[in-house]
């Protein structure tokens, strides 16, 4: 089951950084907004999502069902990688 990951960052974040390097190591293919140069995404993750840090991390599959999760979440990255 294809998963659409999303990763929302910003720069000079350590964090963020780690979490796209676990991404690439494990060969989870991801898209990256950076919300200092979206206000919309920011908006997003703050109102709709509840987050107000980064690194953020948005999961679809395809059956519509979606999930999110903050910061590097050791768990949470492992299961993107079944």
């Amino acid at each position: 089951m294809a998963k659409q990951v999303t990763v929302y960052s910003k720069y000079e974040c350590g964090i963020c950084e780690n979490v796209k390097r676990w991404l690439k190591w494990a060969n989870v293919p991801y898209t990256e907004i950076n919300v200092e140069d979206n206000a919309e995404a920011l908006n997003y993750v703050k109102e709709n999502l509840g987050y107000q840090a980064m690194p953020v991390i948005e999961v679809a599959d395809t059956d519509g069902i979606k999930y999110d999760f903050q910061g590097f979440n050791s768990e949470e990255l492992a299961k993107l990688k079944l």
